[in-house]
């Protein structure tokens, strides 16, 4: 019902940046990617404004596109100091990127993204899960299993993590 309201708002103020940017939204919830990615690149072409990058950056992801996500996200950026959550973002594209191309290259900058994001915040269960994952499609054993031992210090770990973990052991 949300884009249905949005699109007819649209169609009567093609111009309104808020009300491109709820489109946009409602889009991306209903799953619409193509037509979110299309109304992100407008909304680039009406306001050039480095928050907007960030949601086109989003379609890009949505549509599968990482590699113009990426670029995307660093233009968001561009000028900016890079924290701990923006550090995990690009290690999630990386990721992503990598699962598409399966080139070393990328799965080497999603763990060194995922890295820096940990150095930020240690204790935090999602980074450390995430760079476990990033080390062993780099091949940083060392690094995994070390990252598994920081996790399971955290305790509260699933069946699941356990044998993650187990295997993170054997390849170490």
């Amino acid at each position: 019902a949300a884009v249905k309201c949005y699109k007819n708002i649209y169609k009567t103020d093609c111009k309104n940046i808020e009300n491109i940017k709820n489109y946009i939204k409602s889009l991306k919830e209903s799953k619409q990617f193509d037509l979110e990615l299309v109304l992100a690149k407008r909304l680039i072409k009406l306001q050039d404004k480095k928050s907007n990058y960030s949601l086109l950056s989003d379609a890009y992801s949505d549509s599968k596109q990482y590699a113009q996500a990426i670029k995307m996200y660093e233009k968001f950026l561009e000028g900016n100091e890079i924290n701990g959550i923006n550090h995990s973002m690009f290690g999630y594209l990386y990721f992503l990127l990598y699962g598409e191309t399966h080139n070393p290259e990328h799965a080497e900058k999603s763990f060194e993204h995922y890295k820096k994001s940990v150095e930020f915040e240690p204790a935090n269960r999602l980074r450390l899960k995430n760079l476990t994952s990033a080390a062993s499609i780099a091949k940083h054993e060392d690094v995994e299993y070390d990252t598994w031992k920081k996790y399971f210090a955290l305790g509260d770990t699933t069946e699941e993590e356990k044998f993650a973990f187990s295997m993170s052991s054997m390849r170490n």
